[in-house]
């Protein structure tokens, strides 16, 4: 009977993945180098969005969307991005995602132009899973916070110093969340030193 291929060496496995990894890569930038044809395009920065368990919804408030834009509308959905192109009064808007939080569904995701608003659905390929942003970087930090805390050089840390190195490593919006928290925690301990609460 013939035999079975041999396990790859360690250095040759780590080499193989070090080439998955590259082609990855330069997949995402074939991808994107389309972006550059909308260099004159002005980015969408006014939206919101929610999600339920089937889908992600972004939603863009635009005065007779439905008039205006049905023929002028464009869209693209990968695994993990998606692009939105309008043209209105021959000016081009563009809503890119890149490194979605988690991946998508293409063949399901939709855009529907309503009276006066744009709806993206980004469909979840793993239905019910909950995205903590439109992108993953939130996610990618978390994950080396906790890598850190598990083998590196958060390892032992007291809760002082995991919370100074959480405060110098937010964002501004989160710094301001975690000041206010601070806050109200001194003001507690503060009225219950004077028997204020109990």
């Amino acid at each position: 009977p013939p035999s079975s291929s041999p396990p790859l060496h360690p250095k040759a496995e780590l080499s193989k993945c070090q080439e998955e990894e590259r082609k990855r890569a330069q997949e995402q930038e074939s991808k994107w180098a389309e972006v550059d044809q909308f260099a004159g395009y002005q980015k969408v920065t006014k939206f919101a969005w929610d999600q339920s368990d089937k889908f992600v919804s972004i939603y863009i408030d635009w005065p007779e969307a439905a008039a205006k834009l049905t023929e002028t509308a464009s869209w693209d959905f990968q695994d993990r991005y998606f692009r939105l192109c309008v043209v209105e009064d021959g000016k081009g808007w563009i809503l890119a995602q890149r490194s979605l939080c988690k991946a998508i569904d293409p063949s399901t995701s939709k855009v529907n132009i309503k009276a006066d608003k744009i709806v993206v659905k980004l469909a979840k390929k793993a239905k019910g899973q909950t995205w903590s942003a439109l992108d993953d970087t939130k996610d990618k930090k978390e994950a080396e916070r906790k890598k850190r805390i598990e083998k590196g050089d958060l390892q032992g840390a007291s809760t002082q110093q995991l919370l100074a190195d959480m405060y110098a490593n937010c964002t501004d919006e989160e710094r301001e969340g975690l000041r206010e928290a601070m806050k109200k925690n001194r003001e507690y301990h503060d009225q219950k030193a004077k028997g204020l609460v109990d």
